[in-house]
């Protein structure tokens, strides 16, 4: 009922879902009122259809179609695409007289277009150019494999940039197949830009030596709040890919799909809501091998045999294993806290051969001698070569005794995790399963901006409770905590670190050496080039500070702000300095701080952000910062690295081909750092935007799970280090971490809807995450009526609108604060957030009261 209930919330909204009502029996048919900016006036069933068709692109691998006997190599036929020009092969690997294994990615066969000359005045690339794909008005995501050598642009001797020598585009097509223009506003850009253009991600590259198979998404511009939406009267689009320039370029796995930017969260979730994850399912971050075995009811053998739980240790157990088995018990004996008789518990590592069928469950964490007697029974070589692997196992004659092995100790640390969450709520029983599994990262990293001292109990709560969903690692940035709070930074440091002495959690410090110089503030105006490029006065106070050999690593940041000051220097034309010297005391800084750290600690890891390491600044820069680079990261420490911190700071998007530019950097691969990745907030901070994508209020969602947009650069990278930015504080910000934790320990199998589903029944149950996802979807609608516009056709509609909506904002927050399952902390923030919506809709409802009022005064008069 109450999905039904939200399309009548807008009287405009109403109009147009009860006529398109009646044509919904054939969702290609449509309402000319459709708008790509504003879903919602497309009937759910169509959206929904549609993102569930999945890639439109037939044969999006090449593989079907027919050779031409004239000459094998040129001279074909591909199903569902149209060849352009002369110099296009359709690859099949099979024939390895004439092709290399390498030249396809998905499957035998894939596109090849070679140019060895390109005219200036070329209009049209070489390539293939897809069938007609039928599409209605909304947002589009297109994917490719793309491998590249010797791309050069096509006016080289003008010495341009690449522009458009990869020419991937979008064609868009009106009902009647004939062509329209891509071009439409863009609010957050202020400008028209082309949207059917695709070859953002190269276009300012000046050359490609050679990349290779790599997954792109085709975009438009940069930054890509609004990236994929097309034209309200495209009803076809054809895709192609081609060459302007000289060099060669290789297209394989093509994929163009409706993506869930069309649809709310109450509407993806629906598609999984008769589907009730069991437990097996509902583990955080989900294993990558898991079979479930014969529940182990170990309660009610308990009363009958009265001995212990065993929870076996190695003999001569390191005190991290000890730790870690006085956590399961710990975590056992609260389960048991609601049961009338508790079981003991003991954790020992002394169990005889003839005493195991003595108690009603025995826990083996390493190995112990029990681990070592049944060995070769144990999945023991399933884990080797997977750092921090494990495995959890039992054995059909021996079904109350679980093994648990890895080779770390940080592995068990990850199997007792999942091996808790398999613990029955009411610890009747354990939901048994063969668990193998490892982390696709080896890192997975909070990053720790804001550290305001009285919040630090809350922040070490939320740091051990996501410490149980497998992130190790924690970053302080110095930065944002001694900018947004000027409290002293290293003290909370110090507190964080007492408090977590001996756990498995790696810290390090994200310095920037220039902060507590001269410069101080790098939004100030006061300040003076010869500060930003001389040596810092304070560095030796400054690492005095932070340098501590509870530290696990640095990582030196010089400040992406500090570089837009940088380019402000350059601009003044100082003749006492130029950009090397920059260069060359950056080295200083590094050199010094590497010497200084190692002194306390050789082992120490120290790494470095220089500036301006993302997409954005590079373009920007021209020159300059490729000059910066290749100066810099010669002469350093080989066992230094680099840290890239994405490729744009508010793009909810990094493609490879941003990633592919930085890559000679880094060795083998990057610890990428995320600082900003909740960048759906930036719909609502875009007043230009506001008035335009009304509808989209409705995408925004309290409970947003990890994007895999942000990942697409990783999506090949089994190793490494990956690093998320949140407001840690926040209990809504922890379920969203949950999601991250799910990403990176498993990427491979990672669904972002079907992730904050599994997490937020996990965390509250069944019942409380429905009430949730609705509590979710009546205060985005709530959202989407407070920022529309308001005239003599929507105010009446508006009004009775928010009158059902803030009755069911009360209602669901009513039923989820009677639930003894809700963390008090969730309950107040949405509390908070609905009040504070509430406000400004009552506010704006008192407005529209009083405009009334004054033309009804006026009409009497």
């Amino acid at each position: 009922m109450y999905h039904t209930r939200i399309f009548i919330f807008i009287g405009f909204v109403l109009f147009v879902f009860t006529s398109s009502c009646k044509k919904s029996e054939n969702p290609q048919v449509e309402n000319p009122l459709w708008s790509s900016t504003d879903p919602f006036t497309i009937p759910t069933k169509n959206r929904v259809q549609k993102f569930l068709r999945g890639n439109m692109v037939e044969n999006p691998s090449f593989e079907q179609g027919k050779r031409f006997p004239i000459d094998t190599a040129s001279h074909f036929y591909v199903d569902n695409w149209q060849k352009v020009g002369d110099q296009v092969q359709w690859v099949d690997i099979t024939k390895d007289s004439i092709y290399k294994a390498n030249e396809a990615s998905h499957e035998k066969r894939a596109i090849k277009i070679s140019r060895t000359s390109a005219d200036e005045t070329v209009k049209t690339g070489e390539g293939v150019l897809s069938n007609y794909i039928k599409v209605i008005p909304g947002n589009y995501r297109l994917t490719f494999d793309l491998k590249l050598q010797n791309i050069k642009p096509y006016s080289s001797r003008l010495g341009t940039k690449l522009y458009d020598a990869i020419d991937i585009q979008v064609k868009f097509y009106d009902k009647t197949k004939n062509a329209i223009s891509g071009e439409l506003y863009s609010a957050v850009l202020n400008k028209e830009v082309d949207y059917s253009i695709k070859n953002y991600p190269f276009s300012n590259y000046e050359q490609i030596d050679e990349m290779d198979w790599t997954r792109i998404r085709g975009r438009s511009f940069e930054p890509l709040i609004m990236e994929g939406i097309i034209p309200n009267d495209a009803q076809y689009v054809r895709i192609f890919f081609g060459l302007k320039g000289t060099g060669t370029m290789w297209v394989d796995n093509v994929d163009y799909r409706y993506t869930e930017n069309n649809l709310s969260l109450l509407e993806r979730i629906d598609i999984y809501k008769d589907t009730i994850p069991s437990p097996y399912n509902l583990i955080i971050p989900k294993p990558k091998h898991i079979i479930p075995a014969d529940t182990i009811n170990y309660l009610s053998k308990w009363h009958q045999r009265p001995n212990d739980i065993i929870i076996l240790i190695p003999e001569n157990s390191h005190h991290t294993e000890k730790r870690i088995a006085q956590k399961l018990k710990s975590r056992l004996t609260v389960l048991h806290d609601s049961l009338p008789t508790v079981p003991e518990i003991t954790i020992t590592p002394h169990l005889a051969a003839g005493q195991t069928n003595n108690h009603p469950l025995i826990i083996s964490l390493g190995n112990t001698n029990l681990f070592n007697r049944y060995r070769e029974l144990l999945p023991v070589d399933s884990i080797k070569g997977h750092k921090q692997g494990y495995f959890i196992h039992s054995n059909p004659g021996l079904k109350h005794i679980i093994f648990v092995g890895s080779n770390s100790r940080e592995g068990i640390h990850y199997a007792v995790n999942t091996l808790t969450q398999l613990i029955d709520k009411n610890a009747t029983r354990i939901y048994n399963a063969h668990v193998i599994d490892y982390p696709s990262f080896q890192k997975r990293g909070l990053l720790i901006g804001n550290m305001e001292p009285a919040q630090m109990n809350k922040l070490m709560k939320h740091v051990n409770l996501l410490s149980q969903y497998n992130f190790n690692h924690v970053i302080f940035d110095q930065e944002k905590s001694i900018l947004e709070n000027g409290y002293t930074f290293e003290e909370s440091i110090q507190k964080f670190i007492r408090s977590h002495n001996g756990s498995l959690l790696s810290t390090s410090v994200l310095i920037n050496p220039f902060l507590e110089d001269k410069l101080i503030n790098p939004y100030d105006t006061n300040y003076s080039c010869y500060d930003f490029i001389t040596y810092p006065n304070n560095l030796n106070a400054t690492l005095n500070k932070y340098v501590n050999p509870a530290i696990d690593e640095y990582y030196i940041s010089f400040g992406e702000s500090n570089y837009h000051l940088l380019k402000d220097c350059i601009n003044e034309n100082i003749n006492t300095w130029n950009f090397l010297d920059v260069v060359r005391n950056h080295k200083k800084i590094i050199h010094a701080i590497d010497t200084r750290v190692k002194r306390f600690n050789p082992s120490v890891k120290v790494s470095y952000i220089p500036l301006g390491l993302q997409e954005e600044s590079y373009f920007s820069s021209q020159a300059e910062l490729s000059i910066y680079y290749d100066q810099i990261f010669e002469d350093i420490d080989e066992h230094s690295q680099f840290i890239w911190a994405g490729h744009n700071t508010y793009s909810p998007v990094v493609d490879y081909a941003a990633f592919y530019r930085f890559s000679d950097y880094f060795s083998p691969y990057p610890h990428v750092i995320y600082t900003d990745v909740q960048t759906e907030y930036m719909m609502n901070e875009i007043e230009s935007a506001n008035s335009i994508f009304v509808g989209n209020k409705r995408l925004y969602s309290l409970f947003t799970p990890c994007q895999l947009d942000y990942f697409m650069p990783l999506s090949r990278n089994t190793a490494g280090a990956i690093s998320f930015g949140l407001n840690i504080y926040s209990a809504i910000d922890v379920i969203r971490y949950l999601s991250y934790a799910d990403f990176a320990w498993n990427k491979e199998d990672y669904n972002p809807t079907e992730a904050i589903w599994r997490i937020l029944i996990s965390l509250y149950g069944i019942e409380n995450t429905k009430e949730l996802i609705l509590f979710n979807d009546a205060f985005v609608t709530m959202l989407e009526i407070i920022n529309t516009p308001i005239n003599k056709t929507t105010a009446t509609k508006l009004k009775k609108a928010g009158v059902t909506v803030v009755n069911n904002l009360e209602i669901h927050y009513q039923k989820l604060s009677e639930s003894k399952q809700m963390n008090e902390d969730l309950l107040v923030e949405i509390k908070m957030k609905m009040d504070e919506l509430l406000h400004v809709y009552n506010r704006k409802m008192d407005n529209l009261t009083v405009s009334k009022a004054s033309v009804d005064t006026q009409l009497i008069k």
